[in-house]
């Protein structure tokens, strides 16, 4: 079986790998440093982080609020959902996280 050693690292170069537990392993880790390189780890997920986060809460707030209880009606309520999301919705939940909108 043939083993991946990452040989496109150099030293200097920098290898971004995502917080989960098999790469912050030394195993993981330490073939980066044996080329050379550093390794940097991805923040861990936040929904605190996460614009999408506003919408989605928006969305179930609308979709509960049109209390849809037969099959046709959640996919209505869906559209009228997504139809009440506004540029000044998505600036808001961009700029509460930290994002900056930058205007043409």
């Amino acid at each position: 079986m043939e083993r991946c050693l990452a040989p496109a690292l150099r030293p200097g170069d920098i290898e971004v790998m995502d917080d989960v537990g098999p790469t912050r392993g030394p195993r993981s880790s330490g073939r980066s440093v044996q080329f050379g390189a550093e390794v940097r780890l991805l923040p861990a997920y936040s929904p605190d982080h996460n614009p999408i986060e506003g919408m989605s809460g928006k969305l179930k707030e609308f979709l509960r609020s049109a209390a849809a209880r037969t099959v046709a009606t959640p996919i209505d309520a869906m559209g009228e959902a997504l139809r009440s999301v506004t540029p000044d919705d998505g600036r808001g939940w961009c700029g509460h996280r930290g994002y900056r909108y930058a205007q043409e």
